[in-house]
């Protein structure tokens, strides 16, 4: 009651006051799905794709038991999917009559939109290991292992070992500036 008169001291009307905290949770939570970091991870060793939303979510695509699988889990929500059965499942398209059906003009592709927002992705770390299968092409190649900006993420060998695993980071605010400003 104290609390409740001394809102109205201040010349604050508590409805005033909740509709504030309402509206700054809202943007918060706007901030947040905004600047939560999206990071992708590809590992052709283990044949399994990460895409994980920091704090919000993650989907892993990963082969086992002879088949493709989807997991996806969002906050509480999680899910496993069947990748063959997603893909091959049909449509409900509703077939139009050509006659009602009207001609659109195609847009352009923006080509230099989704250039602008491919250099928004960050590669936070790579490693790349290639067996040419002919020794002789392996030792030409070989200098590379020891070059500055290969050292320490590709590896040519001779082992017959070929693998990816990469890791790219970005966030949708730098996605969406990206999009809006080019």
């Amino acid at each position: 009651m104290i609390a409740i008169i001394h809102v109205y001291a201040l010349g604050c009307d508590l409805y005033d006051m909740v509709w504030s905290i309402i509206f700054t949770m809202i943007l918060i939570l706007i901030c947040w799905i905004l600047f939560a970091p999206l990071e992708l991870f590809v590992d052709t060793r283990a044949a399994t794709i990460h895409l994980r939303w920091m704090g919000i979510g993650k989907a892993v695509v990963i082969y086992e038991d002879n088949n493709w699988w989807l997991k996806a889990r969002v906050l509480f929500f999680s899910k496993k999917w069947n990748m063959a059965k997603l893909i091959m499942k049909k449509s409900k398209r509703k077939e139009r009559s050509s006659a009602t059906s009207k001609h659109k003009k195609r847009k352009q592709f923006p080509a230099q939109k989704f250039q602008h927002l491919i250099k928004t992705f960050r590669i936070k770390s790579w490693q790349l290991s290639v067996d040419m299968g002919d020794n002789v092409l392996n030792a030409w190649f070989c200098p590379l292992n020891f070059i500055a900006p290969t050292r320490q993420h590709l590896w040519i060998n001779f082992t017959g070992e070929n693998y990816l695993a990469i890791t790219i980071k970005n966030t949708p605010a730098r996605m969406l500036h990206a999009w809006i400003n080019y």
